[in-house]
């Protein structure tokens, strides 16, 4: 049951309960709801707890729901005004997955160097005006942080009902609030919001680039590693044969003949027959879009899978008539490219790789 700690001052500025001592208090001293706006009364007895409570004896309509979500609305804008004014920080911390890009230039791929570490950021360097319920195209967020750039912060405040999907699948980031009792205030006032169950951020950038390893490459790329571990890299040679090879750098290093050389993320991965010849059709193709004289016939007009029991091989040839593997193209003087016998390659593979 709220005990109303918090209600207006005669200059309209919200005042905790807290803040009033019975000794030293104005008696002129004017407070009004929150919520409904009536007239409140502060009772500062010692047998129960400090609180508000409304002047008038009659039955008035006051929404605890309203009270709880204008409170959190205006204590936040005055938090934030006074860190603004004080030049104090107004911290936020998000989950962040750190990517190492060291070894991308060489190797193709980043990798996941640290996950879910908690960033810090003070967001009064960036964001120096604020506004309350101002109309952002279609959006009225409860409260609108701004920087000098144009970017934007929602900060959204609920009680029983989330912010609709429209507007956290937007463009704009929010941090969004839910207050169940007054003591969550406290939340707000430390001027410190990290992702929780009352807290949530939504929009904002989780992933952080840089070259953290500094080349001491914690999954074993040489010759920094302290161990050589394999990889499985898709290859693709100087006649245009394409394969999925495991081996460690330093084996891929010594290959005669390699035309193009990705790390592919199949190791550790316990995936299916079916999803690595999908992944396989899929990087065919991707070379392929990319300029890289690949020749497989898995890209040509002619091509159809076989399904025959009696014949060996993955490909038919329709125009040869015979079956053989997909590499068997390097050699074949009717090789045609052909967008519309590739594309499905594509989704079968990203179709795939969503469902795990």
């Amino acid at each position: 049951m709220i005990k109303y700690k918090f209600a207006f001052n005669s200059l309209q500025e919200t005042i905790n309960i807290n803040e009033i001592i019975r000794e030293k208090r104005n008696k002129n001293e004017k407070f009004t709801c929150i919520s409904c706006g009536h007239e409140m009364v502060a009772v500062l007895g010692n047998k129960r707890a400090k609180h508000f409570r409304h002047k008038v004896i009659t039955e008035i309509e006051c929404s605890p729901e309203t009270y709880l979500h204008k409170l959190a609305k205006l204590r936040f804008y005055q938090a934030y005004k006074n860190c603004l004014d004080y030049q104090k920080p107004f911290l936020i911390k998000i989950l962040m997955t750190k990517i190492c890009n060291f070894h991308e230039t060489d190797f193709l791929r980043k990798c996941i160097y640290k996950d879910n570490t908690l960033n810090e950021f003070d967001i009064t360097k960036y964001f120096k005006e604020i506004q309350i319920e101002t109309k952002v195209e279609s959006f009225i967020p409860d409260i609108l942080l701004m920087a000098n750039n144009g970017e934007k912060i929602f900060f959204e405040i609920y009680v029983t009902h989330a912010s609709e999907a429209e507007k956290l699948n937007s463009k704009f980031k929010i941090i969004e609030f839910n207050i169940q009792t007054e003591d969550d205030i406290t939340i707000i006032e430390s001027c410190r919001l990290e992702e929780s169950d009352k807290v949530k951020f939504y929009n904002f950038k989780k992933e952080k680039e840089d070259a953290y390893c500094r080349g001491n490459c914690k999954y074993g790329i040489v010759p920094y590693a302290k161990i050589d571990l394999e990889y499985d890299f898709f290859i693709v040679y100087q006649n245009g044969k394409s394969i999925i090879l495991r081996k460690t750098v330093a084996e891929i290093d010594s290959i005669i003949g390699i035309l193009y050389k990705e790390i592919i993320l199949l190791h550790n991965i316990d995936h299916s027959r079916l999803f690595k010849k999908s992944l396989y059709k899929f990087k065919v193709v991707e070379v392929y879009q990319k300029g890289i004289k690949i020749k497989n016939c898995f890209l040509c007009r002619y091509h159809a899978i076989n399904t025959s029991f009696y014949n060996e091989g993955t490909i038919f040839c329709k125009f040869l008539k015979n079956t053989g593997n997909s590499n068997m193209a390097i050699n074949c003087q009717s090789f045609r490219p052909d967008p519309k016998a590739f594309s499905e390659y594509v989704n079968d593979y990203l179709n795939q790789y969503y469902d795990f």
